[in-house]
């Protein structure tokens, strides 16, 4: 892949990166990062940003990753959930599905949203967050680098799909709603 495949070696499209992310050949020292390689069932643009927040999570604040034991048992089991969900081919070697994806790579940074916490002071939050998309905004909600805006956003999803697909909607059926 890198350097003519020396750097990471690259086997009928399969490689050894930690959670899509981390080389093995480098995990000594976490200095490299693969972002956006991978096939989503789902949006790529904010895995590829999750990604650079582990990434820089570990490279810039110091987080500890596991060892390159632990990292070569979790590449396993992905391959061997791949293997039993895929047919074998050259094709499906990093595919993900995107909601449990963002929550895996939102476990390691501490910016998964805390359910307990929304259902207890903001349930009508927590319903949209449980019941709604599992859009990006869900994971700036807390943890390092959350965003003010987040739950604001998320209130306002609704409103902005629908306004993209204004010409499919009856524009008396807008003319009741305004955005909140």
């Amino acid at each position: 892949m890198i350097e003519g495949g020396k750097l990471i070696e690259v086997d009928e499209n399969k490689s050894d990166i930690y959670k899509y992310v981390f080389p093995l050949a480098t995990a000594d020292h976490n200095t490299l990062a693969v972002i956006g390689l991978i096939q989503p069932l789902g949006s790529i643009m904010p895995i590829s940003e999750m990604q650079a927040r582990v990434y820089m999570e570990s490279f810039a604040n110091g987080m500890k990753l596991p060892s390159k034991d632990q990292m070569l048992t979790d590449i396993a089991e992905k391959r061997e959930i791949m293997s039993a969900r895929y047919v074998a081919s050259r094709r499906h070697t990093i595919q993900v599905d995107y909601a449990s994806y963002m929550h895996e790579l939102g476990e390691i940074i501490g910016c998964n949203p805390d359910m307990r916490s929304l259902w207890m002071w903001k349930p009508l939050t927590a319903w949209k967050v449980y019941f709604g998309p599992c859009v990006p905004y869900v994971f700036r909600l807390n943890g390092p680098n959350k965003w003010e805006g987040a739950e604001a956003a998320i209130w306002d999803v609704d409103y902005r799909s629908e306004r993209a697909t204004n010409s499919k909607i009856a524009r008396k059926s807008l003319e009741g709603k305004k955005r909140q």
